[in-house]
């Protein structure tokens, strides 16, 4: 038995498809059927969709603006954790040792 593979359409057909749902021109049922994906991944886009337009699916491998922040703050977090730790040994290391 064969996998199927993946349907992967950009970001633009997307668009356009949530485009055609919303003024009505096409269903979500006709969309399914002719991108091939399920009916509840349409209904998925549409959720995505209304609540935030914008970044709406920024695509394979890419993260949102706000993920993005995220990431770099979590890193800097990591960081400033390190130095603390790093800071904590060098005291107890010269309280024990004064020169």
């Amino acid at each position: 038995m064969s996998k199927k593979k993946p349907i992967t359409l950009s970001r633009e057909s997307k668009l356009a498809y949530i485009e055609q749902i919303l003024l009505k021109k096409k269903t979500v049922s006709e969309v399914a059927g002719s991108t091939g994906v399920h009916e509840s991944t349409v209904y998925d886009w549409l959720k995505k969709y209304s609540e935030d337009p914008l970044e709406l699916m920024p695509g394979s491998g890419n993260l949102k603006k706000s993920d993005k922040d995220v990431k770099v703050l979590e890193k800097r977090i990591k960081e400033l954790e390190n130095e603390v730790d790093f800071l904590k040994k060098a005291t107890s290391y010269f309280v024990k040792n004064p020169t």
